[in-house]
């Protein structure tokens, strides 16, 4: 991937206050929004599976709060939006709100209670964390994204810092409950700069994590029921997604300690398993309900390392060599992981989903093809670049696919592809044609 990625917060922790017992939050409405309207009948979509060519017409414009890292092949690059049917959800520093891709209006926009950490004064954060909505399944579907607010200060009581978790139904944009989590005491120091981001979610449960890494490192993640507003558990630990029902997480947040990769029961917070791998810069991403993509420099030797591992039982399923131990890795909803790296040249290789097993890898000399620069993975189709423009593979064989997409996108579903602006400046939303 030829363009620096934006480091993204791979954590997880949503609800309830450190002494707080597993109970339902203090749920509270979010604030007033504005209302959806609509000023002429929609225009028909039709969803493609997956979609081969975007239209370059009626492109809509997203937000300025709408960005994305270079690619966003994995959660080492995210984007601020999700898309959903023909809906986008855009996540912006102080609200989430949901843009039609057909008509270009927002439907709604919805905030906080409480007023962003560091939004209304000179000071900002120096947050690393680029805000991104998370789709949860189950019957009614729920795009969720957090945020840190303060409640002011009254009388003698002193200002406090929450977690805040805001929702909204993804088929409708209709705001839910907003989730108020009361953080540790770590959390709450003038000093400390605390980040906060849903990471994941299966059905009805996600996760999220609060964390601090300016002055010192710490992290707390917890699991909720977004529906119903529960904490099923809090756990100290840098949780930075979700896999087959075990929530992906490293033991310590310091990019320094002697780090391990681990697996907790997504219901319970139990220990599923811990890799034997002692790293430092470890990183752990959820790749796909069976595999887990674990990488780092060995704590011993500082070589470096990773690996695909079952998400079930940590055991190693692949083990990447060379310029790979650098690389990102994301699951294309379907059947297939593709890992892409640029350590010495641009590389990319498609696994099974669920066995791990090598289906294809580039660039092939032999057969005198390069590796394309990956953007986005969807329902066995690699979009990408190369020299010759945007390109599509085959996901499963790797083979190139005739046709070009139009676009490079870095967000996809069937309706929509998602791409930066010629200039780099925002997101542009296409509807899929073909």
């Amino acid at each position: 991937m030829r363009h620096k990625h934006v480091a993204v917060l791979t954590a997880a922790g949503l609800l309830l206050t450190a002494g707080c017992s597993a109970t339902p939050v203090n749920g509270k409405a979010p604030t007033p929004q504005a209302p959806a309207t609509s000023s002429s009948p929609t225009p028909k979509r039709v969803s493609y599976d997956p979609p081969h060519t975007f239209s370059r017409t009626d492109a809509i414009t997203l937000p300025k709060e709408a960005k994305a890292a270079a690619s966003t092949l994995s959660g080492g690059g995210t984007s601020t939006v999700a898309p959903h049917k023909t809906l986008v959800y855009v996540a912006g520093p102080v609200s989430l709100s949901a843009i039609d891709t057909t008509t270009g209006e927002t439907l709604r926009t919805t905030r906080p209670g409480h007023p962003v950490l560091g939004a209304d004064s000179e000071f900002q954060f120096e947050n690393d964390v680029l805000a991104h909505p998370v789709i949860s399944g189950g019957n009614t579907p729920l795009v969720a994204q957090a945020f840190l607010t303060e409640v002011p200060a009254s009388g003698t009581t002193p200002a406090r810092r929450l977690a805040e978790v805001v929702t909204m139904n993804a088929d409708t944009a209709k705001p839910s409950v907003a989730i108020e989590i009361e953080l540790p005491k770590w959390a709450q120091e003038k000093i400390s700069e605390p980040e906060a981001a849903v990471v994941g979610s299966e059905g009805a449960l996600a996760v999220v994590t609060v964390r601090t890494a300016k002055y010192a490192d710490h992290a707390i993640s917890y699991a909720i029921d977004l529906t119903h507003g529960t904490i099923l558990w809090k756990k100290e630990v840098l949780a930075t997604g979700l896999s087959g029902g075990s929530v992906v997480a490293i033991d310590r947040p310091g990019s320094s300690e002697r780090q391990k990769a681990l697996a907790l029961n997504l219901t319970d917070g139990t220990t599923r398993w811990t890799a034997g791998l002692d790293g430092y810069q470890t990183r752990a991403t959820a790749v796909g309900p069976r595999l887990i993509y674990v990488a780092g420099r060995d704590y011993e030797d500082g070589s470096r390392f990773a690996h695909l591992l079952d998400s079930r039982t940590g055991t190693t399923r692949t083990v990447f060599k060379d310029g790979y131990a650098g690389a990102e890795c994301a699951y294309d909803a379907k059947s297939v992981v593709v890992c892409a790296g640029t350590l010495s040249e641009e590389s990319a290789s498609g696994f099974d989903a669920t066995t791990g097993k090598l289906l294809w890898q580039l660039p092939d000399e032999d057969a005198n093809r390069v590796a394309p620069e990956v953007t986005a993975l969807w329902h066995d189709l690699l979009y990408g670049t190369t020299d010759a423009g945007p390109v599509l593979l085959d996901a499963r064989t790797g083979k190139d696919v005739d046709g070009s997409p139009a676009i490079a996108p870095l967000v996809v579903n069937g309706y929509t592809g998602i791409a930066e602006d010629e200039d780099r400046s925002g997101l542009t939303a296409y509807r899929a044609a073909g």
